[in-house]
């Protein structure tokens, strides 16, 4: 075996990467996929596909499973598919309860990619080359794909809106435009035990295109991304970019039990003029900070005040059923599955998106025509206000189920895009952010990164570094290495280093003396 140094991270030869594409049912990943394996090839890296789909029918047969896989049309090959992966998941986790359970198809791709390596270089990793995994269909997939390949892992978010996915699908085969509708909601949210989960693994992505309609803006939005993350020194955020990182930073502030949310009010130029997050209100306006005086937000108190109002609600459901069934344990699970538990009416925090807009209230500052970023969709109650307060437009990441904003809206708000009712009145449309998302900004913006290497912008003549794609080194480099060996190396490099020293300096054994 070939002697491991930091060279092996930081030579000449660029380090393996892993793209994984997370794709509603619809969208058509193989194009993204194929275009991503074209770019790549500018950079000098070979890639190599990998269809998780392929890997249901071996693990199946593992688990003593006997998938019937045999298709006669489009809508039968992908039904029987989504079937089989779900069957093989429930048997899995039917015996084996590990953080490993969900993510089988996953740990599929992993064992391939580690074969591979085995074969192609069994001293070190495989240089030049990229695995693109199509596709995740679960969080937990993406999750432990992150745990493993770290920053040399890149989530690509594949969106389209669901008019064109099922459009798409009954285009594409043999199915009917119902058939069709009820792939793609199985698909986003299948709410059986070992069902698809693409609509929470979504949002785990780092860039997110949108590959809708017949714009091929796509393709550049992903060239983009493949030149940030191989140094290019002069591509900076986008407007959309900065504001959604903005939101995203306003959502660190909140201390909430559940999900951290964060929003951000942006002019037409991009200017950022106001943010905020879930969090408890304080007296004389805004929220609490840490270390404020009197500070009472929820974990001061100890308690949800949302849970407490729905436990003390299906009691009083309970309590006027015939006393025998008042201590029936099931009756209660099927009532906590119900509507009644997706009530958020009775939380003390102001929502981000309604703390954005109160912000520009007190400081006087106009919504009329704004741009709203959130990082995730907003509820019924903000919608209302979004719309009230005369916002131009939403942009989101994370959707949000338990919303009920379009259908109670449905006459002010477009899932989509811009568009006019009968009374000749703007919608406020609600879209899907484009673009690389806030989990990535400071890796690919940042040009004195703490992880990885600097990205020059000038020789030392003064001169711009002038940027080629086949001539530049990767940003993000994943280690082959581990700690513990980088340590070893680190000490040596010490070591020989001290032996340099004059004499007298270093004891006999090549250590500096005290």
């Amino acid at each position: 075996m070939s002697e491991k140094t930091f060279s092996t991270e930081t030579n000449n030869k660029n380090a393996e990467l892993v793209f994984g594409l997370v794709a509603p049912i619809g969208t058509d990943a193989n194009q993204v996929a194929e275009n991503l394996s074209s770019q790549l090839r500018e950079f000098g890296y070979q890639s190599e596909l990998l269809r998780l789909s392929d890997f249901i029918e071996p693990f199946s047969e593992t688990l003593g499973l006997n998938p019937d896989l045999e298709f006669v049309n489009e809508y039968e090959r992908i039904d029987k598919r989504i079937k089989a992966a779900n069957e093989m998941y429930r048997e899995f986790n039917a015996n084996v309860k590990t953080e490993e359970s969900n993510a089988l198809l996953a740990l599929a791709a992993i064992d391939h990619i580690s074969s591979v390596r085995k074969k192609d270089a069994p001293d070190d990793a495989l240089l030049d080359r990229a695995h693109i995994l199509v596709t995740l269909k679960r969080p937990q997939e993406v999750n432990y794909l992150r745990k493993v390949y770290g920053i040399g892992l890149h989530i690509i978010g594949v969106f389209a809106t669901e008019e064109d996915r099922v459009k798409h699908l009954h285009r594409r085969g043999v199915m009917s435009l119902e058939q069709a509708s009820s792939l793609v909601k199985t698909d986003e949210d299948d709410k059986q035990d070992g069902g698809q989960r693409t609509g929470d693994a979504f949002h785990l992505s780092d860039l997110f295109l949108d590959v809708g309609g017949n714009s091929d803006d796509w393709k550049h939005q992903l060239g983009r991304f493949l030149d940030l993350l191989f140094s290019h020194p002069y591509k900076t955020p986008t407007r959309d970019e900065q504001a959604m990182f903005m939101a995203h930073a306003a959502s660190l502030r909140s201390a909430q039990f559940g999900r951290q949310v964060g929003a951000a009010i942006a002019s037409e130029d991009g200017d950022v003029i106001a943010m905020g997050c879930n969090e408890v209100p304080k007296a004389g306006g805004g929220q609490y900070w840490d270390k404020d005086d009197g500070d009472e937000r929820d974990h001061v108190k100890g308690h949800d005040s949302n849970d407490l109002r729905k436990n003390t609600m299906l009691q009083e459901v309970l309590s006027i059923l015939p006393e025998s069934l008042q201590s029936d344990e099931a009756i209660s699970e099927k009532l906590r599955k119900t509507s009644l538990f997706s009530i958020t009416e009775f939380g003390r925090a102001v929502h981000a998106e309604m703390e954005a807009i109160l912000s520009c209230a007190r400081k006087g500052i106009s919504t009329v025509g704004k741009t709203l970023y959130t990082t995730t969709f907003p509820c019924h109650n903000c919608a209302r206000h979004i719309v009230g307060a005369g916002i131009k437009k939403v942009v989101y990441i994370e959707p949000y189920p338990k919303s009920k904003a379009k259908e109670l809206h449905d006459d002010a708000i477009n899932l989509g895009g811009f568009g006019r009712n009968g009374l000749n009145a703007l919608y406020v449309p609600f879209v899907p952010f484009v673009g690389i998302s806030p989990r990535k900004y400071l890796d690919i913006f940042t040009v004195k990164p703490l992880y990885s290497r600097e990205v020059d912008r000038k020789l030392s003549t003064g001169q711009a570094v002038k940027w080629q794609r086949n001539k530049t080194p990767l940003r993000l480099k994943m280690a082959s290495i581990s700690y513990v060996e980088r340590e070893t190396i680190a000490i040596s490099r010490l070591n020989d280093s001290l032996k340099q020293l004059p004499l007298g300096l270093v004891d006999s054994n090549g250590e500096a003396q005290e």
